[in-house]
């Protein structure tokens, strides 16, 4: 499988992986309120564009827009369709990180804090990626900028300002 560059195209890889027998085809904690929050920022930027996502997030904009609706709907979507387990909200970070390492989930969904975990031991071999953007939004790969403007990966650079 190849990495995904469209969010649709993450869901019919993980919808396939279900269909040849991964019970749980996106291991990713949930039972941790900072995480349900991880989530919605997450399926935020797949559906919102960056300009509306910052402006919104400081103030000068609503929440209340089609865009955001789209956004939630991608956080059901994963749901509806168990695409990160039955009991997502019950699963915490350690029971994600084992359903990966063990091969009962082929993908796993969290941060980048995660990678230090995962190449800490030698014999877990993985790869990784953003969360790939929607068709319905325009852009390419962001992330929201933090409340002073800071920790914020710019567009097409490698590097953090």
């Amino acid at each position: 499988m190849s990495v995904p560059t469209q969010w649709e195209d993450l869901i019919i890889m993980a919808d396939k992986l279900k269909k040849d027998g991964a019970a749980t085809p996106i291991a990713a904690p949930g039972g941790f309120t900072v995480f349900n929050a991880h989530w919605e920022a997450m399926t935020h930027g797949v559906a919102v564009d960056q300009d509306l996502l910052d402006q919104t997030a400081f103030n000068k904009g609503s929440w209340d827009r089609p865009e955001f609706e789209r956004g939630f709907a991608v956080l059901k979507d994963l749901n509806d369709r168990q695409l990160w387990g039955k009991d997502f909200n019950a699963v915490q970070y350690p029971e994600a990180l084992s359903l990966f390492v063990t091969k009962k989930s082929p993908m796993y969904l969290n941060g980048t804090w995660a990678l230090n975990t995962l190449i800490q031991d030698k014999n877990i071999q993985f790869d990784f990626f953003v969360p790939p953007p929607s068709r319905a939004s325009r852009g390419g790969r962001r992330s929201t900028a933090g409340p002073d403007g800071r920790y914020r990966q710019k567009p097409r650079t490698q590097r953090w300002r």
